[in-house]
């Protein structure tokens, strides 16, 4: 009798373990099977860059970007950017997109944000109206 019952629970145990194994093994194929996304190199910024900074290579770095989530405007080369200045401000690890630059002839710094066939003129203020500009059109105060 107690044969019977050591043999029967060999048995079980048996079959818990080729049922787990059996588990195991179909779980590491389907893994297995998952495809990795395709990805294309996409140029970003290695740290923060100001308005109007003129790119260089110590700037920029490719990185791995998914293909199917691309970007109309993105630059692939760090060619296509050195040299050109920033429209906008960038953020550590931004992908750098066309609209984010300047036409290569249009310098860098401030002057590289006026938009063509625009002039900037500058204005002689005093300490008063230094701070001015918080009161916006359209702004409301309730008394």
């Amino acid at each position: 009798m107690r044969q019977n019952r050591l043999l029967i629970l060999a048995g079980l145990a048996i079959l818990i373990g080729l049922f787990a194994s059996n588990f195991v093994y179909r779980q590491f194929k389907r893994i297995s099977l998952i495809k990795p996304t395709p990805t294309e190199q996409v140029v970003v910024a290695t740290v923060a860059l100001p308005l109007g900074t003129r790119l260089e290579s110590q700037h920029l770095k490719l990185v791995s970007w998914p293909s199917g989530a691309s970007m109309r405007g993105r630059l692939t080369s760090k060619e296509d950017c050195e040299g050109r200045a920033l429209f906008t401000s960038i953020q550590e690890n931004e992908p750098i997109l066309e609209t984010n630059l300047v036409p290569r002839e249009g310098g860098a710094g401030l002057q590289a944000t006026i938009p063509e066939g625009m002039r900037a003129v500058s204005v002689k203020v005093n300490d008063v109206v230094a701070v001015a500009g918080f009161v916006l059109p359209g702004t409301i105060q309730e008394v």
